[in-house]
């Protein structure tokens, strides 16, 4: 098998997922969301499966946020994107203050 799919190359579980076996059958791997580690189907992972803090609890970056590549990662909302998100008040599509 090829790294990156849950199941190493050499046959060991990967970080960041989780494989069960069926009987006589093929090992079966799935990514898991909110352990601080991102797989390559996930988003984001920030450590939880909290909704509005930036990561959804299906490990995607929610709408105003970007999310950095630490580990666990942190999602901080965009101002001057046009979406309110997050602790924003107001969000006009720009950075410039006294426009409104």
């Amino acid at each position: 098998t090829a790294n990156g799919d849950g199941c190493s190359s050499t046959c060991i579980e990967e970080v960041g997922w989780a494989c069960t076996n069926a009987d006589c059958g093929q090992t079966s791997c799935r990514e898991v969301c909110g352990n601080s580690f991102q797989t390559p189907g996930e988003g984001c992972d920030d450590g939880n499966i909290v909704t509005g803090d930036g990561c959804s609890n299906e490990c995607a970056v929610e709408c105003g946020y970007v999310c950095d590549a630490s580990a666990p990662q942190s999602c901080d909302t965009v101002c001057g994107d046009g979406i309110l998100a997050g602790d924003e008040s107001c969000d006009d599509n720009n950075t410039i203050s006294g426009d409104g």
